[in-house]
């Protein structure tokens, strides 16, 4: 639980989602995200995925390891 504190954000099971290639990532540093929200929302638009409320839905796998490479 500690690791989930210290944490940006928390990578969701992907069986969530409708549609099975679909990932998301719940957003857990309020104030970071809020801090970065204009660089998120420019990296989401030039990816494909979506902001909703505190968490990003992207399009696929490989997506999902480009934002962890970038924001983790």
């Amino acid at each position: 639980m500690a690791d989930f504190k210290k944490g940006r954000f928390v990578v969701a099971p992907g069986f969530l989602l409708n549609n099975p290639l679909e990932q998301v990532v719940v957003l857990s540093d309020f104030q970071f995200w809020t801090d970065h929200f204009e660089a998120l929302s420019h990296w989401c638009d030039q990816n494909h995925a979506r902001i909703e409320g505190m968490t990003v839905t992207l399009p696929d796998p490989e997506t999902l390891t480009a934002f962890c490479l970038r924001w983790a």
